[in-house]
C-alpha cells in the first residue's frame, strides 16, 4: 500500500509558524462490474451494456469500450462523472448504447478500465451468446 504525504507549511505572522501533516488515503484500484442486457430487454428497440468502476482512489479512472477489438467512441458511449462514496472512494458508470440488431449480431463488447493503482488495465467482455 502506498501512502501519500502532504506537508504544508503555514505562516502565522508574528504568532509563529508550524507544519501541518496530512496523511491521504492509500491508492485503491477499481473493481469492474459489467452488466449486459437481459434477454427480456431484447424485445425493446435499443439495449445498453453497463460498465461500473467501483472502489477506486484517487479519482482518475479512464473507461474505454471496444467492439470485436475495435474502439467504440461517440454518442453511443455515455460516461457519467465520478461519484464520491461514503468510504472516500469513487465510482463511475459508463454505458454503451446499441441497437437490438447490433447486439444480436454476435459481436463481443469489452469495457476496459485504466487507473494509476493498476499495473495493467482491467477488462471484461460480453456478447449475446454469453447472456443466453
Amino acid at each position: 500500500m502506498r501512502f501519500l504525504y502532504d506537508a504544508v507549511t503555514r505562516c502565522h505572522g508574528s504568532i509563529g509558524g508550524g507544519t501541518e501533516l496530512r496523511i491521504a488515503r492509500p491508492s485503491s484500484p477499481p473493481s469492474l462490474l459489467l452488466l449486459a442486457p437481459s434477454g427480456s430487454l431484447l424485445s425493446e428497440g435499443d439495449v445498453s451494456v453497463m460498465c461500473v468502476a467501483r472502489g477506486f482512489y484517487p479519482d482518475s479512472v479512464t473507461t474505454s469500450w471496444s467492439e470485436n477489438s475495435s474502439g467504440v467512441t461517440g454518442d453511443e458511449v455515455q460516461t457519467g462523472p465520478s461519484q464520491r462514496q461514503a468510504d472516500g472512494t469513487f465510482s463511475q458508470t459508463s454505458v454503451l448504447k446499441l441497437s437490438k440488431q447490433r447486439w444480436s449480431s454476435g459481436r463481443t463488447y469489452t469495457c476496459r478500465l485504466s487507473h494509476p493503482a493498476l499495473s495493467t488495465p482491467l477488462s471484461q467482455s460480453t456478447s449475446l451468446d454469453e447472456c443466453m
